[in-house]
């Protein structure tokens, strides 16, 4: 077999958010990144940034949907919905969404996380939503 990337080498019982963190070459010990701090001011927790795998400090650096409409052909008005978001490896990710504010919100599991990830709606109408990021699988 081969394998190409980095390998991490953890103490035996370390706490992983601890290990992401250093990962992300900060100090656990500052109080800026402790696990309910927003050290950036994006609406996260750095708890938040870690299963979302963005980083702590950081605003740009966020887990948010964000569309673009393609048209189908220029004869066909209809078109679809391409949501990408940034997605990491070792996440799995949920689509939550509902087609009318008072319907009861649907899950739809995406799966573990590649990056670049697109969700395609060619639903017409309004459609609400958000992406949910998950350690593990439901």
């Amino acid at each position: 077999g081969a394998a190409t990337g980095t390998l991490t080498i953890a103490a035996e019982g370390e706490d992983p958010f601890v290990q992401w963190l250093q990962d992300q070459e900060l100090d656990p010990e500052d109080s800026r990144y402790d696990e309910g701090a927003d050290d950036d001011g994006d609406g996260m927790t750095t708890y938040d940034e870690y299963v979302a795998d963005t980083a702590p400090d950081s605003s740009n650096s966020v887990l948010k949907l964000s569309g673009t409409y393609v048209r189908a052909s220029a004869s066909n008005a209809t078109g679809k919905i391409l949501f990408s978001f940034p997605a990491s490896t070792g996440r799995f990710y949920q689509l939550i969404y509902s087609t009318n504010l008072l319907s009861p919100t649907i899950t739809s599991n995406l799966g573990w996380g590649v990056p670049g990830m697109v969700v395609t709606n060619d639903t017409l109408g309004a459609w609400y939503s958000d992406i949910r990021v998950r350690l593990t699988a439901p």
